[in-house]
C-alpha cells in the first residue's frame, strides 16, 4: 500500500511541476518585453513632465516681466504656473513609482527558476524492493541557479 501512495506522490509531483513549468515559460516570455515598454514608457513621461515644467516656469517668468504692471494677471499665471508644477511633481512622483515597479519586475523577471524537466523510472516496481526515480530539474530562468544536489532515500 505504502508502494501506491508512493507512486501516486510520485504522479502528483510532476504533474505539479509540469504545471509550474508551463506557467513560468508563459510569464517569462511576456515580461521581458513588458519591462522594455514599462521603461520607455516611464522614460518618455519623465522627460514630457520636465518639458512641461519648464514650459510652465518660462511662461510665467515671461508673464511677470510682460505685464509687471498688471498684478491681476500676474496673480494668476502665478497661480496657474503653481498648479502646473504640482501636475509635474505628481506626474514626476507617478514616474518614479512606475520606475521602481518596473525595476521590481526586472529583477523578478532576471532571477534563477527551477522547475522538473522530467521523471522517470529508473527500474522496474517490485514489491520488494524501493521505487526508483530519475528528476531531472532545468534552469527556465534568465540567470544561472547554484549547484543543486538532491538526495533522497
Amino acid at each position: 500500500m505504502d508502494r501506491v501512495v508512493e507512486l501516486f506522490l510520485a504522479f502528483a509531483i510532476a504533474i505539479v511541476a509540469s504545471v509550474q513549468l508551463y506557467t513560468t515559460i508563459n510569464n517569462n516570455s511576456g515580461t521581458s518585453q513588458q519591462t522594455d515598454q514599462l521603461i520607455a514608457a516611464a522614460k518618455i513621461s519623465a522627460y514630457a513632465s520636465n518639458q512641461n515644467a519648464q514650459a510652465s516656469r518660462n511662461f510665467a517668468d515671461s508673464a511677470r516681466s510682460i505685464n509687471g504692471g498688471i498684478n491681476d494677471a500676474v496673480g494668476k499665471l502665478s497661480r496657474q504656473a503653481s498648479i502646473a508644477d504640482e501636475a509635474r511633481a505628481t506626474s514626476q512622483e507617478a514616474s518614479r513609482e512606475s520606475l521602481s515597479s518596473t525595476i521590481r519586475a526586472f529583477h523578478l523577471d532576471q532571477r534563477a527558476w527551477v522547475s522538473i524537466k522530467s521523471v522517470k523510472l529508473t527500474k522496474p516496481l517490485s514489491v520488494s524492493d524501493k521505487a526508483e526515480i530519475t528528476v531531472t530539474l532545468a534552469n527556465t530562468g534568465k540567470s544561472l541557479t547554484c549547484p543543486l544536489l538532491l538526495n533522497h532515500s
